[in-house]
């Protein structure tokens, strides 16, 4: 999608389905042992009525979704969105995704490759960002030996 005061097209959706659905797909199915693919639609362009000088995620996944709607696209089949638009630079990250969800939603910020779109993405299948998939694991070892019972 792209927005109002911001019309451009950075990307062509040839290059965005090349991107999603060949680069970052195989890299899926080879790191998850032929378990994880992607498929899908590449959709848009469509100008939504979020100006480009606003980092708001939510508004711009709404108003991108009822675009599509409007275009006649029946999204109630989709699990998955990725957002891809042209940068904006009051969102100070390439990508963002939802850990996990359904739907989940990826937002790719201007610079269109397959190390964001996996990264993001891997969020959505429930991946941690890392910082708090290391925090996750020490809390998960820190237990006080005098609480802990046997079974046998």
């Amino acid at each position: 999608m792209n927005f109002q005061d911001n019309p451009s097209q950075p990307f062509t959706p040839s290059t965005v389905r090349s991107t999603v659905f060949t680069s970052t797909s195989d890299y899926d199915r080879e790191v998850s042992y032929q378990r994880t693919w992607l498929e899908g639609d590449v959709l848009g362009w469509y100008t939504i009525a979020l100006s480009s000088t606003v980092c708001d995620t939510g508004t711009l996944a709404t108003q991108a979704r009822s675009a599509a709607t409007s275009a006649g696209v029946d999204l109630s089949t989709y699990r998955r969105f990725v957002y891809v638009f042209p940068r904006i630079a009051a969102c100070s990250w390439a990508g963002l995704g939802t850990v996990g969800g359904n739907p989940s939603h990826a937002w790719i910020n201007g610079i269109l490759n397959m190390t964001i779109v996996a990264h993001e993405m891997g969020h959505n299948l429930g991946l941690l960002p890392l910082a708090r998939a290391r925090l996750h694991a020490v809390v998960g070892v820190a237990r006080p030996s005098s609480t802990a019972t046997s079974s046998t």
